[in-house]
């Protein structure tokens, strides 16, 4: 969880260290904890140790939590209680549930979209969205609501993290150009993907949970990325290259992907069109197959499991990224 001088450098630092951004523009420092809070209420359930990560404390008939660090006080976000400055959450969700065993498949997004309602950990969000709902088709897992759901995903041992912390639309135009955009010509991606000196790297993040949560009989958990195209691309290329970045300890299913009847594609292409009655291969006997029915476009690597109608990640992309049947 960063504190405020570090959320708000990473947002006005030059890039590729930071995202060169008006101080003005900075989205809300208390949404992104409450964002962490919720994250880590998620891992909870895959603690060995039976404790909560940020038990609730109860002042005026709502909710708080104290972040470990001291905070600015900041209507109606915090409350000031007996000395220190609370942020305001809803109600811990996970009491009295199974534990989930481990962490085996790790989805990489972008970031958490800008209503925090829709957050994914958020057990109170109702809309359903292509990040959500793709994930739960992959691994099978149904539910009547929300939280069911998220409990569901623990037990099959998944695990959603995002490469950014600000919920911003990166596909607005600056200049001419997406701020997604802007941020890969600039290495930015790289700098929050393995930076060591960068305390929200998914390679600084992964090292905190780790030893703690991730299976001692896996020896690496399966991991896809289900970004939007042109990060998911970008990443793809970078994992897939001579002199690639770090694989953060997780396994990619490298190269690109195949097809039957044989197809042949453009490399510049971040998606493959195919032709009807194609169906997504694999050389390795150890990941299936998979019929494209209806499908017209796939995502040109393996790692990649962004859907081709440009809406959110695919289920099929998903099971096709991890090797699941």
């Amino acid at each position: 969880m960063l504190t405020f001088a570090d959320y708000s450098a990473f947002w006005t630092n030059p890039m590729p260290h930071g995202f060169g951004m008006p101080a003005h523009l900075l989205p809300c420092y208390y949404q992104y904890l409450q964002r962490e809070v919720y994250f880590n209420d998620y891992l909870d359930l895959f603690r060995k140790q039976k404790r909560i990560s940020f038990p609730r404390v109860p002042v005026k008939g709502k909710l708080y939590i104290y972040p470990g660090f001291p905070i600015v006080h900041c209507p109606p976000y915090t409350i000031q209680h007996e000395g220190k400055v609370l942020l305001a959450v809803a109600k811990y969700p996970y009491e009295n549930q199974v534990d989930a065993e481990c962490i085996e498949y790790i989805l990489i997004g972008e970031a958490a979209p800008p209503d925090i309602i829709n957050y994914f950990y958020n057990v109170n969000g109702t809309k359903a969205t292509p990040y959500f709902s793709a994930p739960c088709k992959a691994f099978g897992v149904v539910g009547k609501t929300k939280k069911e759901k998220l409990i569901g995903l623990a037990k099959k041992g998944v695990l959603l993290i995002d490469l950014y912390p600000f919920p911003i639309n990166y596909g607005q135009k600056i200049r001419g150009k997406t701020i997604r955009d802007t941020l890969i010509d600039a290495n930015v991606p790289e700098c929050f993907w393995e930076d060591r000196h960068n305390p929200n790297s998914l390679h600084t993040r992964n090292a905190t949970i780790r030893e703690s949560l991730f299976c001692k009989e896996v020896n690496k958990p399966n991991a896809v990325i289900v970004a939007p195209t042109n990060l998911s691309h970008h990443l793809g290329q970078k994992l897939n290259s001579i002199t690639p970045i770090s694989h953060l300890g997780l396994n990619f299913r490298l190269n690109e992907n195949t097809f039957l009847p044989p197809h042949i594609h453009s490399t510049a292409a971040f998606f493959i069109h195919i032709p009807p009655h194609t169906h997504l291969v694999s050389l390795s006997p150890l990941i299936p197959d998979y019929p494209l029915l209806s499908l017209s476009r796939v995502p040109y690597y393996c790692c990649c499991a962004y859907s081709g109608s440009n809406i959110g990640p695919h289920e099929l992309f998903i099971r096709n990224g991890l090797g699941l049947p």
